[in-house]
């Protein structure tokens, strides 16, 4: 039996302006200055795509690299506290 509503059919789909966010967005969740973040989209460092000029940054995966260096982080103190 078909849903007439669509639900059900799957996860949503993120709507762009959700998906992605500036280079200047990004250097505010990153700590990082603007240009250094182009730098590392130019990298391929950070997720990101150029459509029409212009970065567009993957805010999940800006999300994910915090994620990973916050646990990085955790885990090297952790690791420290252990070795005391």
């Amino acid at each position: 039996m078909s849903d007439p509503a669509g639900q059900g059919a799957g996860p949503p789909q993120q709507a762009a302006e959700d998906r992605f966010i500036t280079p200047e967005e990004a250097a505010e969740l990153l700590k990082l200055d603007a240009s250094r973040v182009r730098s590392l989209l130019r990298e391929g460092r950070i997720p990101g795509t150029k459509p029409f000029g212009k970065w567009l940054v993957d805010r999940a995966g800006v999300e994910r690299l915090i994620d990973e260096a916050w646990n990085t982080r955790v885990d090297e103190q952790l690791a420290k506290a252990l070795n005391q």
